[in-house]
C-alpha cells in the first residue's frame, strides 16, 4: 500500500512541475548579444558578450541559446559553431534559480563589411527533461569591420628599369621611331 501512495504522490509531483514549467518557464528569463567595440579592422580579433539570466525561483537544468550572422567574422570556439552560408553558433548550459551567466566570445574580423544580430533563439527544458519550451529574443547589435590599413612599403613598387623593360616588349614606348609611319619617314625598317 505505501508503494501505491508513493507512486502516486511521484506522479502528483511529476504533473504538478510539468503544470508550473508550461506556465512560468519563460517568466524573468532574458537574453542579450553585445559586441563589445563598435568597430574592429580585418585581422583583428574582438569580443560578442552573451548574456543569459534566470530571475525566478524554477530552475532551467538544459538552456540553448543559439543565434547566426554572416561567416565574415570567425568564431575561435568552433566546437559549437557550424558554417554554411552563415555562422551558426550555439552554447548549451543550465541555469539555477535567480542566476546570470555571462560568456565572452572571442572571433577574428575575417572580411570587411556589417554584421548583424537580430535574433537569438532560447531552447528550454523542465526537470525531468520530458518538456521542451522555445522562444526568441529580439536583438539589436551591431558591428562593423573596416578594411586593413594599406601602407606603401607593403605592396611592391616597379623600378624604373622594370617598367621601362615591361613598356619596350608591350610597344607603349612613346619615342619619335616607335611608330611604323616615323620609321618610314627616318628611312629605317620598323
Amino acid at each position: 500500500m505505501a508503494v501505491l501512495w508513493i507512486l502516486l504522490l511521484a506522479v502528483g509531483l511529476y504533473l504538478l512541475l510539468g503544470l508550473l514549467y508550461r506556465r512560468f518557464w519563460n517568466k524573468g528569463l532574458r537574453a542579450q548579444l553585445t559586441f563589445t567595440q563598435e568597430y574592429g579592422v580585418e585581422g583583428q580579433e574582438s569580443t560578442l558578450r552573451e548574456v543569459v539570466e534566470n530571475d525566478k525561483l524554477l530552475p532551467l537544468p538544459a538552456v540553448e541559446i543559439s543565434f547566426h550572422m554572416d561567416k565574415g567574422l570567425q568564431f575561435s570556439q568552433g566546437d559549437n559553431s557550424s558554417v554554411s552560408d552563415a555562422t551558426y553558433r550555439r552554447d548549451i548550459f543550465a541555469l539555477g534559480p535567480r542566476q546570470r551567466i555571462t560568456r565572452s566570445l572571442d572571433f577574428v574580423c575575417g572580411r570587411r563589411g556589417y554584421y548583424r544580430i537580430d535574433e537569438a533563439g532560447l531552447l528550454a527544458r523542465d526537470l525531468a527533461m520530458s518538456q521542451q519550451f522555445l522562444t526568441a529574443f529580439p536583438q539589436n547589435t551591431s558591428f562593423y569591420v573596416l578594411p586593413a590599413r594599406w601602407t606603401p612599403s607593403a605592396s611592391p613598387s616597379p623600378s624604373p628599369s622594370s617598367w621601362a623593360a615591361s613598356s619596350v616588349k608591350s610597344g607603349c614606348t612613346t619615342t619619335p621611331w616607335s611608330s611604323p609611319a616615323s620609321a618610314a619617314i627616318a628611312g629605317r625598317t620598323p
